[in-house]
């Protein structure tokens, strides 16, 4: 969890919460790759792309001279980021070092902010909360560009998937709700909705949904994913709630067995998950 001046572990089952990197400036978007110990994060004051590694607990910065990037997501097995620039209208990619940068899209984004990837699909889903608010799909080059979700939208921040089912969800700081959706964008649903709530990200645990809130005080709220019911808030302290990501393996299955385990994870004849953050 990104909290501007941190980046927070916090362990959901205890609420213990420990800072891992402090003294940041703006910290907002973050992403992990689990198995090679590393936390990405976006400084927007220093408008750079920062990299952790938690074995040596040194911080490089990796990218530099980008706009304001509110949204990051890791390809674990090509060893690739992906972000978003709210300032330049761009979504670019780079190796896990920041090299060998490309923009895959440029044309008809406005206010692109949250990104998130399906690899057994093949797709990088986000959203763009510009005046035209949408969630659009792609393939991981950028082609195959396709608008999934374009009404009763207003301020869509950030986006979640659950692979498994092939379902998004996303936060609206404008509407106030926490919604879900089909990749074809079929199937819509409302999980929660509170006037006065502005969301900005959203993580997947099975069975729960977390997800950070600036109205509250310093908080961020865990909800049943199926239902939306409100099952616990926790305080943070420091600055506003931003990014928030899951930390653990099972988030990030190799390619021989993600199928499986997906279908694992998701599938509504499991009750019992074993998974941490």
């Amino acid at each position: 969890l990104s909290n501007t001046t941190d980046i927070l572990a916090v362990d959901y089952r205890t609420a213990a919460v420990r800072s891992i990197i402090s003294g940041l400036k703006r910290a907002v978007a973050v992403d992990v790759h689990f198995s090679l110990g590393y936390i990405f994060w976006s400084d927007v004051t220093e408008r750079n792309i920062k990299r952790f590694g938690i074995d040596v607990a040194r911080t490089a910065t990796i990218i530099t001279g980008i706009g304001v990037c509110d949204g990051l997501a890791v390809d674990w097995r090509a060893s690739e980021l992906y972000w978003t620039d709210t300032t330049n209208d761009t979504i670019s990619v780079s190796d896990l070092d920041g090299y060998n940068q490309r923009t895959l899209i440029s044309l008809s984004l406005d206010e692109p902010r949250a990104i998130t990837l399906d690899l057994d699909s093949g797709l990088m889903i986000w959203t763009d909360w510009g005046i035209n608010p949408k969630i659009e799909r792609a393939s991981l080059s950028g082609s195959q560009r396709h608008a999934v979700v374009t009404t009763n939208l207003f301020w869509p921040n950030g986006i979640e998937l659950d692979r498994g089912s092939k379902r998004i969800f996303w936060v609206d700081a404008g509407n106030d709700r926490v919604e879900s959706v089909d990749y074809n964008g079929n199937n819509r649903k409302l999980l929660y909705q509170l006037q006065y709530l502005h969301p900005f990200d959203v993580a997947l645990i099975p069975p729960f949904l977390f997800f950070t809130d600036w109205v509250a005080q310093k908080e961020f709220h865990q909800v049943d994913a199926a239902t939306g019911h409100v099952l616990r808030s926790f305080s943070i302290s420091g600055g506003q709630p931003m990014g928030i990501v899951p930390y653990d393996s099972s988030r990030q299955p190799s390619g021989t067995y993600a199928v499986l385990l997906q279908f694992y994870l998701f599938s509504p004849q499991i009750t019992t998950y074993t998974t941490h953050v």
